[in-house]
């Protein structure tokens, strides 16, 4: 630690911790750095890390279910991607990284922040990069590079910084959707449970024009490669719909396939050696969107639906065995949400750490978020230049983008890593 950093420590040890409290309250920082100040000694995460603190700070919901993390923001790509990605020059300039929106149930404004906030973009490499997916603090993004045949992804931790980032190798195979025919149709990071050491598995699935098998794909940080291809036969006949970062929930990864009737899961071990299918009784109807995973109270996999004259419904799976036999309504609890004040609605994200869904209102472009728990519904985005973040322009036509990763921090996982890197360091 710097000597500057030590003696502002040091004096700060002199006061009492309410008046800490009202330091950090009070002081004009961000979230950001409100995170990265409870990285610098044990008090100070003691004191920031209170959940009567960060409720008023605005940054944890008062029925926030996990106390040991809560919602930051979303990382999102700033315009459209262009059609041909330049090579980088000898200058290597930073264009175009992935931007951040710090974004919050208790405050409706918001701000954006450029990725070299948490992540230097040294020489380019995060140029073009799209975000894909986000678990327990760790950010999987996609790097897009002028060689479309191979696949380059990263994982990073963006409040530890450029320590964290990791490139990941190529997949062996070619996956360029136009000489080899496959389309890459999901993915999804999944981290050590227990925090014991920083090892990541890193999934996607691609579809196969030839077969119209599904294909997936794993890499392991701690063999530093990745896997031979699974083939699905399961999902033989089946359409991914849905979002394509899968939903993590004990270290088993859930996507979303449409049958003709139902929809049913694509289930994957964490460590890929287990496959499985899971049909869900939500009927598949046409002008519908399909219903928008989400986990609830002891990890239990659920599914909300808009059902007819928009209307919210939630299904409960009521054992997370993860079979693939055919359960029927008798394995799911059912429920109303609530009918909703708006119309024409379409589910953007789901904050697991405060079980709240956000929406967004078509017609007149707002965001809306309803906690599952208290079912409480509020305003979070109103109709301004806030709203710009989810949409992309080419040419002159306006048209909603897709590429946003709702971003969460675990404080287990921040403090581990954190370790980690400060044991490297040394």
């Amino acid at each position: 630690m710097a000597k500057s950093k030590r003696r502002a420590v040091d004096a700060a040890g002199v006061l009492s911790d309410d008046l800490m409290r009202e330091i950090f309250a009070r002081v004009a920082w961000g979230v950001l750095d409100l995170v990265r100040c409870a990285g610098t000694c044990t008090r100070w995460f003691r004191l920031i890390s209170c959940p009567a603190f960060l409720r008023r700070v605005g940054i944890s919901s008062e029925n926030a279910c996990h106390r040991s993390s809560f919602l930051l923001g979303a990382f999102y790509i700033p315009e459209a991607t262009p059609i041909k990605i330049p090579k980088l020059g000898k200058r290597r300039k930073s264009h175009l990284p992935p931007r951040f929106f710090k974004l919050s149930t208790e405050q409706t404004r918001g701000e954006r922040l450029t990725f070299t906030k948490f992540i230097p973009n040294k020489n380019g490499i995060f140029n073009y990069a799209r975000p894909l997916a986000a678990h327990r603090g760790l950010l999987l993004v996609e790097r897009l590079t002028h060689d479309w045949q191979k696949l380059h992804l990263a994982v990073c931790h963006p409040l530890i910084g450029e320590r964290s980032t990791r490139l990941l190798a190529p997949p062996p195979q070619d996956l360029d959707p136009i000489n080899v025919g496959y389309y890459m149709t999901g993915y999804a990071i999944v981290t050590a449970s227990n925090h014991v050491q920083p090892t990541f598995q890193v999934h996607f699935t691609i579809e196969c024009y030839d077969d119209k098998l599904v294909y997936v794909f794993s890499y392991s940080s701690a063999m530093d490669s990745w896997s031979a291809p699974i083939k699905c036969f399961q999902t033989f006949g089946l359409t991914r719909c849905g979002p394509r970062a899968g939903m993590v929930n004990s270290d088993i990864v859930h996507w979303l396939y449409r049958g003709n009737t139902n929809f049913c899961t694509l289930n994957i071990s964490a460590d890929a050696t287990h496959v499985s299918l899971t049909k869900i009784p939500i009927q598949v109807k046409r002008g519908l969107s399909p219903p928008f995973p989400c986990i609830l109270g002891e990890g239990k996999l659920s599914f909300v639906n808009v059902r007819d004259k928009d209307i919210l419904e939630l299904w409960t799976k009521r054992e997370q065995d993860n079979d693939h036999s055919w359960e029927g309504k008798e394995g799911w609890v059912h429920s109303e949400l609530m009918p909703l004040e708006v119309k024409g609605i379409e589910i953007l994200y789901f904050a697991e750490s405060s079980c709240v869904i956000f929406m967004l209102q078509k017609e007149c472009p707002s965001i809306f978020a309803l906690n599952l728990v208290s079912k409480k519904m509020e305003h979070v985005i109103e109709e301004d230049g806030n709203m710009s973040m989810f949409y992309s322009y080419v040419g002159y036509e306006k048209w909603r983008d897709q590429s946003h990763v709702l971003y969460e921090l675990d404080w287990p996982s921040y403090l581990f890593h954190l370790s980690a890197r400060s044991h490297e360091v040394q």
